[in-house]
C-alpha cells in the first residue's frame, strides 16, 4: 500500500512502504481507509470511512489513467476530486448503491468503452444559482461520451447566447467533475480552454473518449 496526502483534491504520493492504512486529507479533516479483498471490478476502489464531523463519505476509486474520491452525504453524492491514477482494489461494499456504478464507470473508462451515467444522485442543493444548475444539466443532457462542444454552444443550450464566460465559471465551479462532463467542453477555436483538475486530467480524459491522440497527451504531460 501507499500514504497518500490530498488538499483541496491534489493527490499526492508519500512513501511507497507497505502500511496498514491509507489516509486521506481533504478540506482540513482526516479520513483512515482500509483496504479489502478484491471483486469483479478490480483495480478500480478502496473501502469506504465515515467522517462523522462532516456526516460525509469518502470512497476512492481509481484506473491506471486517473482517480476520483467521492464523497456522500445523505445518499447523495456532494463533491469529486479527480486525480491521477493508480492500481487498487474495489472494496465490493460501497457506501451507497451507486457505488457499483461508479466503480463499472472507471473500469470501462480505462478499456475505452462508453459510459453512460444513469441518474447519478447528485446534491443539486448545493447549487444555489439556476444559471449554473441550468449549464450543468444541459451538459449532462445533450454532450455524451466521444463528444465535444464549446463554452458559447453550451451557452446556447443553456438558454442565453451571450453567456459563455459565466459558462468558463460554471464549469470551474462544478463540484462533480466526470458524472458532469466539464471536460468535454472546449474553445470556440477547439483548444483545450481551462479545467479546475488540471489540463493533462483533462487531455487523458479526452484521449479515453477518442477525442485526443496519446501523442498529445504525451505532449501536455511533459510540459506539466
Amino acid at each position: 500500500m501507499q500514504i497518500y496526502a490530498a488538499k483541496w483534491g491534489k493527490i499526492t504520493i508519500l512513501n511507497e512502504n507497505q502500511l496498514k492504512d491509507i489516509l486521506y486529507f481533504s478540506f482540513g479533516k482526516v479520513y483512515k481507509f482500509s483496504m479489502s479483498k478484491s471483486s469483479p471490478f478490480s483495480q478500480t476502489a478502496i473501502k469506504r470511512h465515515e467522517c462523522p464531523s462532516t456526516g460525509m463519505t469518502a470512497e476512492y476509486f481509481a484506473n491506471k489513467f486517473f482517480s476520483l474520491t467521492v464523497f456522500w452525504r445523505d445518499q447523495l453524492i456532494h463533491n469529486i476530486a479527480l486525480g491521477p491514477g493508480k492500481d487498487r482494489q474495489y472494496s465490493g461494499h460501497g457506501a451507497t448503491s451507486y457505488s457499483d456504478e461508479i466503480a463499472r464507470a472507471v473500469k470501462w473508462y480505462e478499456n475505452k468503452k462508453a459510459v453512460t451515467w444513469v441518474e447519478p444522485p447528485l446534491d443539486w442543493a448545493l447549487i444555489t444559482s439556476p444559471f449554473q444548475k441550468q449549464v450543468l444539466q444541459a451538459l449532462m443532457k445533450n454532450i455524451y461520451f466521444g463528444q465535444t462542444t464549446s463554452y458559447g454552444s453550451l451557452a446556447r443550450l443553456s438558454g442565453n447566447n451571450r453567456a459563455a464566460r459565466a459558462v468558463g465559471r460554471a464549469m470551474s465551479q462544478n463540484p462533480w467533475p466526470l458524472i458532469v462532463p466539464c471536460h468535454r467542453v472546449l474553445t470556440g477555436k477547439g483548444t483545450l480552454g481551462g479545467f479546475s483538475s488540471g489540463l493533462a486530467l483533462k487531455k487523458i480524459l479526452l484521449f479515453l473518449e477518442n477525442r485526443v491522440d496519446q501523442e498529445m497527451v504525451a505532449n501536455v504531460q511533459a510540459s506539466d
